[in-house]
């Protein structure tokens, strides 16, 4: 960040300059490549709009105070790859013995250019090559542009699609996978260049039209009759001011806060694939956002060039926290998780994991009601990860980021010597801490099989076979068969009734030691063995039970929930 001004010079660089190096307000640095795309997240008011406006000032003077970011790297072109572009993208006017140049937000002349040369900074030349795209300026693009003759210079990004069929097409058929709608330009409206929108208009409703003239006429008449997207709502205006941008070839990098502002989810991932789809390998750009779609969209784009920063603030102080692509990889490539909500977590301040989402439902409700009791709100997300065996994979993930996880699996994840281990070394544990104790607590539990008695099983399997005369011996014969040799461990009996089915003695110590360090890790145990031992008064397993249970019990103050809620209230977030 203290590099000499030759070395921020790199000659091969298109013309501009890219963001190389970010230097946060507690010390911390990023490295950054030409072609990332940073997506910074976390819980509101942590500072991810304030990063991309610190950004976004520093870019333009090194020397302003950044509450967040403190210090940008820069890499710069030469000079004169900007001299060899600006008369492509603005306006020269001879003024004395120098040109001014005029364009799309800027006006640059030599004396302007020189800040660029002998600065660290992009100085007056900031608007030629950034892009930050607030609430505000995204929905104004959308608004017509001055009318222009083909070949003169473009200064609106409406001018890129009006005169460039590439240009058009491509936003166009972008437009159209969001809202099954095209973009029209209108160059034939008067004094300025709406946008239309249509999907109905085809050449074959000028057939017949000889004359040349006749036909561009009743093509303009037609085009009048479209809606025009400066008076739709929020959502196409927004969608259509951020492509409008993004094809403007001269800008090198974008800031963009909120994408998915006043867009339905399945539109916000659309437009997750647009940015990564548009950008090439020359453009960088910074996202701040709370959408899941949008980080998916990108992510099933071009999840080679993500950084994802996670911010946190405890009072003025922020923290950030960094998922590499691989560590991001390890959950994308599994397809449970990656269709899940697991990626949701970085948006909270807490993530509950738990192994199935019947748990997630009741355990959700119950503490929503604990915190309405209390006059305070949520800000915790209850996830799940079907089954024990991946929870280790998402608390990596999302320890990472430094998200505080508490992890609820039932009672039996103590006959998973692996799975537990793996679960303690992610969250930060020493499995060393309770080995000890968990050779005990194992060798107690599976001594206490019971044995299977040669003439009671022998008599139970010859009334079996004796009663068809059969040759083959039928499947559900077989099941019961399997059942009578099955010697019946302790540990369905500690899965039906919790820790109280825990033998007394060595067994019972070893296991409080067990449940004291996990729970010093924020893993909490089942006490009772799995969910739906809390409340034994109704039957059956999973989602359909929890349906069952609060139609009988709908007061959910009732004390038949005590436990579940004082099982809750020991997690203490």
């Amino acid at each position: 960040m203290t590099e000499d001004l030759n070395e921020l010079i790199d000659n091969n660089q298109s013309p501009g300059g890219y963001i190389n190096n970010i230097k946060f307000n507690n010390g911390e640095q990023l490295k950054i490549n030409k072609n990332d795309i940073i997506i910074f997240v976390g819980p509101n008011n942590a500072g991810k709009s304030q990063t991309l406006r610190d950004i976004a000032s520093l870019y333009e003077n090194s020397h302003s105070n950044g509450i967040v970011v403190k210090q940008l790297g820069i890499k710069k072109s030469s000079l004169e790859s900007i001299y060899s572009i600006l008369p492509n993208y603005s306006i020269g006017n001879q003024v004395h013995d120098y040109i001014n140049y005029s364009g799309y937000n800027f006006s640059l002349n030599k004396y302007s250019l020189q800040n660029f040369e002998n600065t660290s900074d992009f100085a007056d030349s900031t608007n030629l090559f950034l892009s930050y795209l607030n609430t505000e300026k995204r929905l104004r693009t959308a608004d017509p542009a001055p009318l222009i003759n083909s070949n003169d210079t473009k200064t609106h990004p409406i001018h890129y699609i009006a005169f460039d069929s590439g240009c058009r097409i491509k936003i166009s058929e972008a437009f159209n996978k969001a809202f099954n709608q095209k973009l029209i330009p209108n160059r034939l409206h008067g004094k300025d260049i709406p946008l239309c929108l249509d999907n109905e208009i085809s050449f074959e409703q000028l057939e017949g039209i000889k004359d040349e003239q006749d036909r561009l006429e009743k093509y303009g008449q037609l085009l009048e009759k479209l809606p025009t997207v400066e008076k739709q709502g929020d959502g196409i205006r927004s969608f259509c001011g951020i492509l409008l941008n993004l094809v403007i070839p001269h800008y090198r990098t974008f800031l963009i806060d909120e994408p998915e502002s006043f867009l339905h989810p399945p539109q916000a991932t659309i437009m997750g694939h647009l940015i990564g789809e548009i950008l090439s390998d020359e453009k960088q750009v910074f996202i701040a956002t709370h959408s899941q779609e949008i980080i998916k969209g990108l992510v099933e784009t071009c999840p080679d060039r993500i950084k994802i920063i996670r911010i946190t603030r405890e009072k003025d102080i922020n923290t950030f926290s960094i998922l590499n692509n691989k560590t991001f990889k390890t959950i994308w490539n599994d397809p449970l998780l990656r269709y899940s909500d697991i990626m949701s977590g970085i948006f909270y301040n807490h993530v509950v994991l738990c192994e199935s989402d019947s748990d997630c439902k009741l355990y959700s409700i119950f503490y929503n009601e604990i915190k309405e009791e209390n006059n305070k709100y949520s800000d915790v997300l209850f996830t799940h990860c079907g089954g024990k065996q991946r929870l280790y994979k998402i608390i990596t993930a999302l320890k990472t980021l430094n998200i505080s996880v508490i992890v609820v699996p039932d009672i039996d994840i103590l006959n998973d010597m692996t799975t537990l281990q793996n679960i303690i070394n992610v969250i930060g544990g020493n499995w060393n801490v309770i080995s000890k104790y968990y050779k005990i607590l194992e060798s107690n539990i599976n001594s206490a099989k019971q044995p299977i008695i040669r003439d009671i099983a022998k008599s139970s399997i010859e009334t079996i076979l004796n009663r068809s005369n059969a040759k083959t011996i039928s499947a559900s014969d077989i099941k019961e068969i399997q059942t009578i040799l099955n010697s019946k461990s302790k540990w369905s009996e500690i899965k039906r009734d919790g820790e109280n089915a825990i033998p007394a003695g060595d067994a019972k110590t070893a296991y409080n030691e067990i449940k004291k360090y996990l729970n010093s890790l924020s893993v909490f145990i089942v006490p009772v063995g799995e969910l739906e031992c809390f409340i034994k008064e109704v039957g059956g397993h999973g989602p359909e039970w929890v349906n069952q249970v609060l139609e009988k019990y709908n007061d959910l103050t009732n004390p038949i929930y005590s436990k579940i809620k004082d099982f809750i209230k020991s997690w203490k977030i």
